[in-house]
């Protein structure tokens, strides 16, 4: 893991730019919980710039450090991700198809917009490890 992860913290695309890694492995059993997901490692880059003439530059560095993980990657924390771009795992299976039958019975019409991705792109997937 730690060498496919030293780009994020060696190529930084800004000074204000920044990577995180640490430990998230539960000291305990997990309840049933919403956000059901949870790795052993929690890993993110924020990438910080104040010129638009380097959105390209910093949102193109974004993409290729997550691709990067994403083949040993479980997921993705949901309140850190842009799912427009990124797609992937935020739920457990059995959560989401769980989550699934709540909005089928209590918002059959879809009058509550789900996430912020668009609508063909799809939710709750890990590319890499589909049909696990």
């Amino acid at each position: 893991m730690v060498p496919t992860m030293r780009d994020a913290f060696v190529t930084l695309p800004t000074e204000k730019s920044f990577s995180l890694w640490f430990g998230m492995a539960p000291q305990r059993q997990l309840p049933d919980m919403a956000l059901s997901l949870q790795a052993d490692v929690y890993f993110a880059a924020y990438v910080i710039w104040e010129d638009e003439t380097d959105d390209e530059t910093c949102r193109a560095w974004l993409a290729a450090q997550m691709r990067r993980l994403d083949p040993i990657s479980e997921g993705l924390f949901l309140a850190d991700s842009d799912l427009a771009t990124r797609p992937s795992k935020f739920l457990s299976s059995h959560h989401w198809e769980r989550l699934e039958q709540l909005r089928a019975r209590y918002d059959p019409d879809g009058l509550f917009h789900s996430y912020l991705a668009a609508p063909v792109m799809p939710l709750n997937v890990n590319p890499w490890t589909e049909g696990e």
